[in-house]
């Protein structure tokens, strides 16, 4: 017989570390969703308190990892709030056009257009544009791993 509720853990687990890949799209409360839903439907016993915890604020962490690393990126790269969030949503449209060399392009390409725009010469804008790219590249492999450590943590309760 099926554990549906474990079914579903594992699965928005999944979509959690899958979605740490899009910027625009919140893999570590996904991946925390999971965990809490099959720690309620055992009751509060799987995983233990302990794990549970430690998965949920690894998740946390991810997530807080995520906005400050943006906002390094854009801060230490000069662009303007208006330009990450810009870049954002173009990496996001641009993954589902191209896969994960969009958001690299998207990110570099929008950055780089838009603080030309608002006056920047040729090499600030350039600056910018790899810093929140480096930045932003360094989230997602941040949010990733983190996300693929709630995984294994949650599998391990199943192992021992």
């Amino acid at each position: 017989m099926f554990d549906w509720f474990l079914i579903l853990a594992l699965t928005l687990m999944v979509l959690g570390i899958i979605g740490s890949f899009m910027p625009a799209l919140p893999g570590p409360l996904l991946s925390i969703l999971g965990v809490t839903v099959y720690f309620w439907s055992t009751g509060y016993a799987v995983p233990s308190p302990l794990i549970f915890t430690v998965i949920v604020l690894t998740g946390f962490v991810a997530l807080v990892l995520d906005y400050v690393a943006s906002y390094i990126g854009a801060d230490k790269a000069d662009a303007s709030k208006k330009t990450a969030v810009a870049a954002a949503i173009a990496s996001f449209l641009l993954f589902f056009i191209s896969g994960p060399i969009g958001i690299i392009v998207g990110t570099g390409a929008t950055v780089l257009v838009r603080e030309l725009f608002l006056g920047k010469d040729i090499d600030a804008a350039f600056r910018s544009a790899v810093y929140t790219t480096v930045a932003l590249l360094g989230s997602i492999f941040a949010k990733v791993g983190l996300t693929l450590l709630m995984l294994m943590l949650f599998m391990l309760q199943f192992l021992f």
